[in-house]
């Protein structure tokens, strides 16, 4: 079979199981409703979920940088510099995290990509839950460590695992903190305490978490007081711009500038991009009311469909 009998014989096989992808062209701003292959619906799809990606400050701020930087950033961050605006978005996300510092990604999947092989290697064994999102499971396969999928938020299970590693080898427990799919939340505190009894670097991802949950909206591992080693945020979803970020030491900060191939091989974010998640992140400071009509709309949503599904 040749190449296109190939590439022909897999989307017929993706068509066949009911998987078959297609992209509908949005042609509004996002928000509750939006303008869907020309029809007006209800957007239920969307992460945007304190509002801001149309807020007139995010956008303005948008405007603004382009005015000063212009549309793109021309290279990656090593070759031809660090645009001060990213620079000083990384540092207002690490003073709001209370972080030594922070890394800005393009993305969440390309930061999640290339941290993970950069903190682990042939050596490390990754102990991931068994929801993680795809691209926590696509960072640790591209590592080469040796991995072990433990129950989702089964804790005793992640601590059977633990006792069984020798203590000479480097553990990395990989989670995310409020899952994408079923909406829970990882026990953090308890996996923290199995840190106790048997060290291992903590991997969060908090990109469904970070502005929303905890105090201020720094995320549930603040709620809990968890120091994670290595934390993710997005600015993609409750900051309605785009990207991502790693909240670390300045130790693993250095290490992944140095060894995190997504970050050293990209162009680096956009410029609009930065200066739109600086004014988000001042919103989201400034957000408890935000927060709190997110959380009056999703109990109200609950109860309205509770009955329809059949839940108790």
């Amino acid at each position: 079979m040749n190449a296109e009998a190939e590439i022909l014989a897999q989307l017929e096989a993706i068509r066949k199981s009911g998987l078959y992808r297609t992209m509908s062209t949005v042609s509004s701003p996002q928000g509750p409703e939006f303008v869907l292959d020309g029809r007006s619906v209800v957007n239920f799809s969307g992460n945007d979920s304190l509002g801001l990606a149309n807020h007139p400050r995010v956008r303005a701020a948008a405007h603004r940088a382009i005015d000063e930087y212009g549309a793109g950033s021309g290279a990656s961050r090593l070759t031809s510099g660090n645009l001060a605006v990213t620079r000083d978005l990384e540092d207002a996300l690490a003073q709001f995290l209370g972080s030594e510092r922070t890394l800005l990604f393009s993305s969440g999947f390309q930061a999640n990509s290339g941290v993970i092989p950069a903190l682990a290697g042939p050596r490390t064994l990754i102990l991931s839950d068994q929801r993680n999102h795809a691209s926590l499971i696509d960072g640790i396969r591209l590592s080469r460590a040796r991995r072990i999928i433990y129950p989702h938020n089964d804790v005793q299970a992640l601590g059977d695992l633990l006792d069984d590693v020798p203590r000479t080898t480097p553990v990395m427990v990989v989670t995310e903190s409020l899952f994408s799919m079923d909406g829970d939340r990882a026990p953090l505190n308890r996996i923290a305490e199995l840190k106790r009894e048997r060290p291992f670097l903590l991997y969060v991802d908090e990109a469904h978490a970070m502005g929303v949950l905890g105090p201020g909206g720094r995320g549930l591992a603040a709620d809990c007081g968890l120091p994670a080693d290595v934390l993710i945020g997005t600015l993609g979803k409750a900051f309605g711009a785009s990207g991502a970020f790693i909240a670390a030491s300045s130790e693993v900060i250095d290490l992944l500038v140095n060894r995190a191939r997504s970050f050293i091989y990209s162009t680096a974010p956009m410029p609009a991009a930065a200066g739109a998640a600086l004014a988000a992140l001042e919103l989201i400071r400034e957000g408890d009311g935000l927060r709190t009509q997110l959380k009056r709309n999703s109990d109200s949503l609950r109860e309205r469909l509770a009955p329809i599904l059949g839940a108790p």
